[in-house]
Order: structure tokens, then sequence, then C-alpha cells
């Protein structure tokens, strides 16, 4: 998982994420990555992951704010 994880951080550099797309293109039909993204979607991890990072962001753009 931390392979996929990591080839799929390095094409992300300079370019607006579409996380969809670089999820189908990180995962083999059938095989381990593509059962372990199903079952996160099932979960809804994606959407907790999501949430996260999307606080994350506005945390630092608040702090970017103060600072300026």
């Amino acid at each position: 998982m931390a392979a996929m994880f990591a080839e799929a951080a390095s094409t992300l550099h300079g370019q607006e994420p579409d996380f969809k797309t670089l999820a189908r293109e990180h995962t083999t039909p059938g095989g381990i990555n593509e059962l372990f993204c199903t079952v996160m979607g099932e979960e809804r991890v994606w959407n907790a992951v999501d949430n996260g990072l999307e606080r994350v962001r506005q945390r630092l753009l608040e702090r970017g704010k103060s600072s300026g």
C-alpha cells in the first residue's frame, strides 16, 4: 500500500489532483489495490480523509493570512 501511495503522490507535482482518476490509474482490476480502495470507499474512509485534509488546508490558509 505504501508503494501505491508513494507512486500516486509522485505524479501530483504541479497538478490539480483528480483523486478518482489517480486511484483508477494506480490499481489493477481485480488486484489488491483495487480491493483496498473498494473497502476504503465502502467504509467511507475516503470521505474522512478528504474532510481531514480540507481542515488542514483551511488552517494553513488561515495561518498564512495572519502572518502576512
